[in-house]
């Protein structure tokens, strides 16, 4: 798994410059395709609406996957970097009832 402290800091960064809405957790996880990556996740109670952002460090292209905020089936996003993986999930998203006219 990852080791690298100084990796562990920089995403971290990554996660706290995006802003995202409640106490978090991190942990390492490994993907059989893309290798061992880094996961934070929403800290909440089981049945509550959770968002999840991933890193693979091995990865050059598309390292950055975000699961937005909410319930129901939803997709990962995935980025360059984690604002656009943030980004392409808000374009991902059906649009409000408000926005339909």
């Amino acid at each position: 798994m990852i080791r690298n402290e100084r990796q562990r800091a920089e995403f971290i960064a990554a996660v706290e410059a995006l802003r995202l809405e409640g106490p978090y957790f991190v942990e390492t996880r490994l993907s059989r395709q893309r290798g061992p990556f880094w996961r934070a996740v929403k800290d909440v109670a089981a049945g509550q609406p959770w968002w999840e952002i991933r890193y693979f460090p091995a990865c050059e292209r598309y390292a950055w996957a975000y699961l937005p905020e909410g319930s129901g089936p939803r997709e990962f996003a995935w980025g360059h970097t984690p604002q656009q993986a943030f980004l392409n999930a808000l374009w991902q998203q059906p649009a409000s009832s408000s926005d339909k006219g």
